[in-house]
């Protein structure tokens, strides 16, 4: 049973690039295990625009000294279940069963319990000069396909056969996404498990 909703529906992500990083700092996004590259700090911090990559569904960059995540996530069903353009992101309800978020991280189900986006910055526990972008999520695309980046692999534009992702909603159960976030109990609203 999932918790009723009690968050905002929508809202803006603000991700500025961390002022303690030293000049050669590295700052690395991935996108489910695909590294989108290493940019050093010293050679991004003061640019108006850096595209660091992504996919057909998920892109990110960096604008003046903050990350930005642009998104359009839908469920196997075509349904958008998340938005965002430039941080302004929203939930569509009719297609979303619960989701969380903190200052530094965010995920989305769809109505079938499945997480359709995650996302955490942080810094690297062994080195804090690599701060890390770490996405993971589906989405199904206009032309049936599917893009899945589990931590654990990268499908871009996965296409199967079937128009039902049968086989896609058995591949994804099969290397689920783990949550980030709590849903029940007491002030479960933004905290992590």
């Amino acid at each position: 049973m999932a918790p009723e909703i009690e968050l905002p529906t929508e809202g803006s992500f603000s991700f500025p690039m961390d002022s303690g990083l030293g000049n050669g700092a590295l700052i690395s996004p991935y996108l489910g295990n695909r590294g989108l590259g290493l940019f050093n700090y010293s050679e991004v911090k003061d640019k108006a625009l850096v595209d660091m990559g992504g996919s057909a569904s998920i892109m990110l960059s960096i604008k003046n000294n903050k990350y930005f995540i642009n998104a359009t996530i839908r469920d196997l069903d075509d349904n958008i279940v998340v938005e965002i353009v430039d941080n302004d992101w929203r939930i569509f309800e009719n297609a979303v069963s619960k989701y969380n978020f903190d200052k530094s991280g965010f995920e989305a189900f769809d109505n079938t319990g499945r997480i359709v986006l995650s996302f955490d910055f942080r810094k690297d526990s062994k080195n804090n000069n690599i701060t890390t972008l770490f996405i993971q999520g589906f989405t199904c695309y206009p032309d049936e396909s599917v893009g899945f980046y589990p931590n654990s692999n990268f499908f871009d534009s996965f296409r199967l056969a079937d128009p039902s992702h049968a086989a896609m909603r058995q591949f994804y159960d099969k290397t689920p996404i783990q949550p980030r976030f709590r849903y029940f109990g007491d002030n479960w609203q933004h905290a992590r498990l």
